[in-house]
C-alpha cells in the first residue's frame, strides 16, 4: 500500500516510475524515478537495527553504481506527501550528477585500474579519547544489557 500510494504522488506530480527497479549487487529497490533517483519507502521492520544496516549497506551500493538515493517512512508517505514530493522534484529538477549511473564504478574496479590507491589501514591507532566508546560488533554496538563493555 505504502509504494502505491506514493508512486500515485509521484506519477500525478509527472515524474516517470518504475516500480521494483533491480539493481546489480543490490535486488530490487521499490521506485526509480526517471530512469535515476532510487526511492527506498520503510515500513515498520526497518526500525530493527539489522534491517537498518543492512538497508544503508543497499543504500551504499547504489549510490556506488551511480544511483542517488532517497528514503521516506510510513509517515511522509502518509502525512507529508507534499513535502517528499516536492524534495524528489528539487533532486531530479537538480539533474544527475557528473559520472552517475550508467558508468558502472565499483570498489573493485578502481583499485584494478589503479584510479584508487587501496587505503593503509595497518598501522592505524584509536586516539586515546576513543578507548572509552562502547565496543561495536557488526551486528551493532553492545549495550550494558547485553554484555557490552
Amino acid at each position: 500500500m505504502l509504494e502505491t500510494l506514493a508512486r500515485t504522488y509521484f506519477r500525478r506530480a509527472g515524474i516517470h516510475v518504475q516500480p521494483q527497479f533491480y539493481v546489480d549487487h543490490v535486488g530490487y529497490m521499490d521506485l526509480l524515478l526517471d530512469g535515476w533517483l532510487l526511492v527506498e519507502l520503510d515500513g515498520r521492520h526497518h526500525a530493527d537495527w539489522r534491517q537498518v544496516k543492512k538497508d544503508h549497506r543497499r543504500n551504499n551500493s547504489s549510490v556506488v553504481q551511480g544511483y542517488t538515493v532517497l528514503r521516506y517512512y510510513y509517515a511522509d508517505v502518509m502525512y507529508e506527501a507534499e513535502t517528499m514530493v516536492a524534495e524528489v522534484l528539487a533532486v531530479l529538477g537538480r539533474g544527475k550528477l557528473p559520472g552517475r549511473h550508467g558508468s558502472r564504478v565499483t570498489p573493485r574496479n578502481l583499485l584494478a585500474t589503479g584510479s584508487v590507491e587501496k587505503p593503509a589501514i595497518s598501522g592505524l591507532r584509536m586516539p586515546a579519547r576513543a578507548k572509552n566508546l562502547p565496543h561495536v560488533t557488526r551486528d551493532g554496538p553492545e549495550t550494558a544489557d547485553d554484555g557490552g563493555r
